[in-house]
């Protein structure tokens, strides 16, 4: 496709984040790639500014930090019932990440396996693998929690939490 255009790939049936995320990364034609979940909002100058400190640098992968907005009547997912402080202080979020290609093919990918925080499991492979990662202070990634998001799946996430710092 033209520099620019958007390529919009079609999966027949439900083969997990994982899966989806490395066969748009296999079709992608770009040095640099993000990703970018559909109940999440990004500011207007979050792309630019992660793609000009990666243009400035030989810096592996930027992340932004998050502002989590839970809304209204959703009940707050076990992991933030455990730090609403959340709520209220920015983080820094995986799913914020763009990062270089090839950075993300010299680490494998995304493991298939997981059903749920494959972004952390790609993060602690990034920096395993010497990856150079940084972060833009400022909030960038609204996150939306509205009791559907597969964050309120405790079983999935505990179980691929384990798996990815296995």
């Amino acid at each position: 496709t033209a520099a620019g255009a958007t390529r919009v790939v079609t999966l027949q049936r439900n083969l997990g984040v994982s899966t989806a995320r490395n066969i748009g990364t296999a079709v992608a034609t770009g040095e640099l790639i993000g990703y970018f979940d559909s109940d999440d909002e990004m500011t207007s100058d979050k792309l630019e500014r992660q793609v000009a400190e990666l243009t400035a640098s030989r810096i592996d992968c930027v992340l932004t930090n998050q502002r989590i907005v839970l809304e209204p009547g959703a009940t707050m997912p076990r992991w933030l019932q455990r730090a609403p402080d959340m709520l209220d202080t920015p983080s820094p979020v995986a799913i914020s990440a763009v990062l270089r290609a090839e950075s993300l093919l010299l680490a494998g990918g995304f493991d298939p396996a997981l059903r749920s925080s494959e972004d952390m499991d790609l993060l602690m492979r990034l920096r395993s693998a010497g990856a150079l990662i940084t972060e833009i202070p400022d909030v960038a990634l609204i996150r939306h929690l509205h009791g559907d998001n597969s964050t309120y799946d405790d079983e999935s996430i505990n179980r691929d939490l384990l798996k990815a710092v296995a």
